[in-house]
């Protein structure tokens, strides 16, 4: 039986999310422009605009991902996952079964680049 949880836990862990996202300044890491609750309750967050979401990459391309571009996503995704380690966030999608193409943006190429480019 699944658990689910409830909308206080909800809200509670979104307003959560977004201050940690709000503290967040990294290429590889969306940015929080802004975070707000409604008078309903439900908490909203507005994100720097993705140019490219994995799900969309993967549904175009039916035979996958080129290598150079595999490579270049998981570094990206590691790149972020330091970041956050460093300042003792523990971001929970990093799970594998969590780690679905429909959760993941890639920021435009200009923004970070493998492997010239440490951000």
């Amino acid at each position: 039986m699944a658990r689910h949880a409830r909308p206080a836990q909800v809200t509670r862990s979104a307003l959560r999310e977004a201050r940690f996202l709000a503290e967040c300044s990294h290429c590889n890491i969306v940015a929080l422009h802004e975070a707000f609750q409604s008078s309903s309750g439900r908490v909203y967050m507005v994100l720097e605009w993705a140019q490219h979401v994995l799900s969309q990459q993967l549904k175009s391309r039916k035979a996958g991902l080129p290598l150079v571009a595999v490579r270049s996503i998981i570094f990206q995704l590691l790149q972020a996952l330091h970041y956050l380690h460093s300042r003792g966030i523990m971001h929970r999608g990093t799970r594998l079964p969590a780690m679905d193409a429909q959760r993941l943006a890639l920021l435009p190429s200009d923004h970070c680049e493998w492997p010239s480019t440490v951000c």
